[in-house]
């Protein structure tokens, strides 16, 4: 019975919240390392169709992030769409977004409305 109230209470709190999002994030990135480490053993092996294969896939999915990263951040300064950009490409999107989630985050537009709300 105790280990269940600390479950619920583990989940609804903001500690539970940054541990599961940062588990999130470390098996994500994990699974990317390990992506490329693959790639990797099958150009060793000779496998160059099966390394392209996982490599198109891979690219495919990166590209699809840039446009949904391009997209969000169209209306923002350039440089905040540069360095969210430099973020997919950079491989770490699961990491800041964990943070972001776990520190609360607000982006500028956020911020910018609610201070011309409190402005009223």
């Amino acid at each position: 019975m105790i280990t269940t109230i600390a479950k619920t209470l583990l989940v609804q709190s903001n500690l539970g919240l940054a541990k599961r999002v940062a588990l999130g994030a470390l098996l994500s990135m994990s699974d990317m390392i390990s992506d490329l480490l693959v790639i990797k053993s099958y150009n060793d092996e000779g496998d160059i169709s099966g390394a392209r294969t996982l490599l198109a896939m891979i690219s495919t999915n990166m590209i699809f992030q840039l446009f949904v990263v391009y997209a969000q951040n169209i209306k923002k300064s350039r440089r905040v769409l540069i360095r969210e950009l430099m973020i997919v490409i950079c491989c770490i999107k699961p990491a800041v977004d964990a943070y972001r989630v776990a520190t609360g985050y607000e982006g500028e537009r956020a911020k910018r409305a609610s201070i011309n709300r409190l402005e009223r």
